[in-house]
């Protein structure tokens, strides 16, 4: 069992003798991510209001998942795959998550292929998050998108920005890298061609940098539910119903397991 302790709070005195890992999200050493950069307060402080509480934790969420994904290799595990996550995680809504804790881990199992446990403790907002509340206060010019669209910079999501385009070109588009080469040329290549064709602005786009320091395991399949969390993070801000389009690959959401068929085995008709 790998023990993930996560801290995002000055002053926070958990601690465990049997910890794997101990991150900081608040420290440049543990992780990077750029969601509250300064370059993306000016953006974020486009909408109307504060994200949701519960968006909040599945942001955070996300980015220990993959951190933990990142950081132990399938190698080791008994059967060189199948690996046994416990985080401890801080959140803010504790009585939701607890309520759903089940469901959380059946979820991120199925979609890593580890066993993934999490207990839950309950945090108030940091210094981060009360300074992006503040700054939503201030602000005057609100902009409330119809929807919200995944870009990762592929055919696949530019297919589907343009079919969304030729409805409404009021949409927030959001992207993620995390340090694969050519990842952010081809992102930015997308989006200087969008914009150019449907006369959109620079604001209209966000792009997320998150990355763990040092990480030994590639495989990385956690990384399409940091990719989501980002996204609707940014959708929690609309009141009512949050469209949000997910044009990615489908042959991610079959999550096909990694093993070898015979050459005898035939296909039901």
């Amino acid at each position: 069992m790998n023990h993930v302790v996560c801290k995002l709070n000055e002053g926070d005195s958990f601690s465990l003798t049997k910890a794997t890992f101990l991150v900081n999200l608040n420290k440049k050493n543990d992780y990077r991510y750029t969601f509250f950069n300064t370059g993306h307060l000016r953006k974020l402080y486009q909408f109307d209001r504060m994200f949701l509480n519960e968006a909040l934790d599945l942001f955070y969420i996300s980015l220990m998942v993959y951190y933990a994904d990142r950081k132990v290799r399938r190698a080791d595990a008994y059967d060189a795959w199948t690996r046994e996550f416990k985080l401890y995680i801080p959140v803010l809504e504790i009585k939701k998550w607890n309520k759903n804790k089940k469901l959380l881990e059946d979820m991120i199992s199925y979609l890593s292929g580890d066993i993934w446990n999490f207990e839950f403790r309950k945090r108030e907002l940091n210094t981060d998050e009360i300074k992006l509340t503040e700054g939503f206060k201030r602000k005057n010019k609100k902009w409330v998108p119809d929807c919200f669209c995944m870009l990762s910079g592929g055919l696949d999501s530019f297919i589907g920005a343009v079919d969304l385009l030729e409805q409404t070109k009021n949409i927030a588009f959001i992207g993620h890298y995390g340090g694969g080469k050519g990842v952010a040329e081809y992102q930015k290549f997308v989006i200087n061609n969008l914009s150019k064709e449907y006369t959109l602005t620079s604001n209209q786009f966000f792009n997320f940098y998150a990355a763990t320091i040092g990480g030994v395991e590639d495989t990385t399949r956690t990384r399409s539910l940091m990719f989501f969390a980002h996204a609707f993070i940014l959708a929690s801000v609309k009141k009512g119903k949050k469209p949000v389009y997910i044009p990615e690959n489908g042959l991610i959401s079959l999550n096909i397991p990694l093993v070898h068929f015979p050459s005898h085995a035939t296909a039901e008709k």
